[in-house]
């Protein structure tokens, strides 16, 4: 009798053999299954660990700030370094934030990088990249929920990833995501798969002693793998909280810095937060050079942590601490006033120069968009010159700053897509009657081909970085346009554009280029011209040396500093338009516009009268031996 028919003639031992064999696939399996869950249950822990930490890098802080004021392509490389330097210690691929614009298009806002894409550039992401965003992203954006993908392909390979949504306090939804490459993970796993397939088709054959030996063997790998997973989450742990660590303080002073703020504004109560700017403070730095101000930031910083203030360091000469107990607001502006006596009493010194300081203090007492209301209350304070200002909204600033956020990328837009354009007023020569002058006037013109004067703009944009660029296109614009004209161009320039190397050297640039200096006047609004006389000075004789003249703008507003205005060698005195307006029928300003023509006739310099609307002016005008006439009833500005 052969051993099959045995075998055949004992039908329990046979269903015993299969529920042997099937026992151990079944055993086998599980465990394999059971290996591979706790694989990418690290794996999603640890995408998750990178994604939420990369918030106090590219939170909520850095994406309202972006709204307002983009990234330079310098600052988006040093954040593309910092998450690159992330992403290798919390062991992802790569590390990033999009968002949503205004048409659905998925954008990056900031991501990592590999060494070879640093190195090469390839595949470099940069700030606003489009990305065709995969259905598990939208998802995200769409339910406002963490989502995980296991393994969509795209340009970057086969990635798994998670996306976790995130809205700012000023209601901008974006979303933080990390990448591990998972597609040697799934062949290892198919390869594993095989192989314990057939090691236990082996072990079945083999009989029960080797089932033995190769559980004990399995119970060992797995417990080298847990070994390995929880030696790999301690090590990822303690990189994440050494990376936060660096992250979240200021390295110069060591204080905590402003992510460092913008989390304990989120997990601590507190009353107000009072935020800090040293007065002048780039003067100190052009003056003294950076390593005396570095020096005094770190003096600054070891002061207010003596005063028990728990500080921060929010920016370069800005610091911040929370008022935690509820108290009223004359408490607060009495503590505050007591903090900025006790600064202005105290002498720092610095490679043996004695510094005195003083501050400005912003204060918001809501603990709803406190920073960004604090931060409006300072610049506020810097305005009105007050060594302390409240946020209050019955001021509507924060509409305001809303209003000017949404003109900041008006003119944005408008630079980047050549959107901006120079009307040109004539100017008549009141002597021969013809139009020999125009000045060149801003405007901004918006997608549907609506014009912004620049009275709607001007004053906004000279507080951001967008304004040099409105001057140097201006300049360019209308030096261009006159190179191939008999007449003279006039070009408004204000004391940032005269102390802005670049923009200065830029209008140098321009005159040279387009040799039409001899045609150009520049007008510089007389109060600035005083207040900035030797930078003033410097500017002129330069520009001078290329042809152009200059003019004093809006000169009787305010005071007259004759003296000054002799010094700077004006070509040009523009009289205020508010003198001007009522020459025919006020006798004071008739008088005042009198003495300004004696002076200018004394000089050699020459006269313009702005705000001449009507002939009755125009006459009056003439009268008074002024030079040229501007005004509407001139002529309005218009594209030439």
């Amino acid at each position: 009798m052969t051993w099959y028919r045995l075998l055949w003639g004992r039908p329990r031992f046979i269903l015993a053999l299969l529920l042997f064999m099937v026992s151990v696939i079944l055993y086998g399996w599980l465990h394999y299954l059971d290996a591979k869950s706790a694989i990418y249950d690290e794996l999603d822990s640890r995408l998750a660990r990178a994604a939420k930490s990369s918030w106090f890098v590219i939170g909520d802080a850095f994406h309202d700030r972006v709204q307002s004021h983009p990234l330079t392509p310098e600052e988006d490389m040093a954040n593309i370094k910092t998450l690159s330097k992330m992403a290798n210690d919390l062991q992802v691929k790569y590390i990033y934030s999009m968002i949503l614009d205004q048409r659905r298009v998925v954008r990056f806002t900031s991501s990592s990088a590999t060494e070879e894409e640093l190195r090469s550039g390839d595949k470099l992401t940069r700030f606003m990249d489009p990305y065709e965003g995969m259905p598990s992203l939208m998802q995200a954006f769409a339910t406002q929920k963490t989502v995980v993908d296991t393994g969509t392909p795209d340009q970057w390979g086969v990635s798994r990833s998670i996306f976790i949504p995130y809205t700012t306090k000023a209601g901008l939804t974006y979303v933080l995501g990390a990448d591990l490459e998972v597609s040697g993970i799934e062949e290892t796993s198919r390869e594993s798969a095989y192989k314990e397939f057939w090691y236990f088709f082996f072990v079945m054959l083999s009989g029960l002693p080797l089932l033995i030996l190769y559980q004990r063997e399995l119970a060992t790998h797995n417990n080298e793998l847990r070994q390995i997973n929880s030696h790999l989450g301690d090590v990822v742990q303690e990189k994440t909280t050494e990376l936060l660590s660096h992250i979240s303080t200021d390295s110069l002073t060591k204080l905590p810095n402003r992510y460092r703020l913008h989390a304990d504004l989120s997990e601590r109560n507190f009353h107000a937060l009072v935020l800090l700017n040293i007065d002048d403070f780039k003067e100190i730095n052009d003056f003294f050079g950076v390593a005396t101000a570095d020096s005094l930031l770190q003096q600054v910083a070891l002061w207010m942590k003596d005063l028990e203030l728990d500080p921060y360091r929010v920016s370069g000469d800005e610091f911040a601490f929370l008022i935690a107990k509820p108290v009223s607001r004359e408490e607060i502006q009495h503590r505050v006033q007591t903090i900025l006596a006790l600064l202005s009493d105290k002498v720092f010194v610095v490679d043996g120069n004695p510094i005195t300081l003083t501050m400005t203090a912003g204060v918001s007492m809501a603990p709803d968009k406190a920073l960004t209301r604090a931060d409006i209350a300072l610049h506020r304070g810097k305005e009105t010159r007050k060594s302390i200002a409240f946020y209050d909204e019955s001021e509507n600033i924060e509409e305001r700053f809303k209003i000017n956020m949404a003109v900041s990328a008006l003119v944005k837009s408008a630079l980047a897509n050549n959107r901006i354009r120079c009307h040109y007023q004539p100017i008549l020569h009141c002597a021969t009657g013809k139009v020999d002058k125009y000045e060149a006037l801003v405007r901004v013109v918006d997608e549907r081909g609506n014009i912004t004067p620049p009275y709607d703009f001007l004053g906004i944009v000279q507080h951001t970085k967008l304004y040099p660029y409105i001057t140097q296109e201006v300049v360019w614009q209308a030096c261009n346009l006159f190179a191939s004209r008999e007449e003279t161009v006039s070009i408004n320039l204000s004391a940032r554009d005269i102390r802005d190397p670049v923009t200065e050297e830029k209008i140098l640039e321009t005159l040279e280029k387009t040799g039409v200096g001899p045609r150009v006047i520049f007008e510089i609004i007389e109060s600035e011209g005083v207040e900035n006389f030797d930078r003033m000075s410097a500017f002129i004789k330069r520009v001078k040396a290329l042809g152009a003249k200059i003019a004093i703008d809006d000169f009787g507003t305010g005071y007259s500093n004759f003296e000054n205005v002799l010094k700077l060698e004006v070509d040009y005195i523009k009289i205020d338009g508010s003198l001007i307006s009522e020459i025919d029928v006020n006798p004071r300003h008739r008088i005042v516009v009198e003495t300004i023509v004696a002076f200018a006739h004394h000089t050699g310099a020459e006269t313009v009268a702005e705000f001449v609307t009507s002939e009755s002016i125009l006459q009056t005008v003439k009268k008074l031996g002024i030079t040229y006439a501007q005004g509407f009833h001139i002529g309005r500005p218009a594209q030439l």
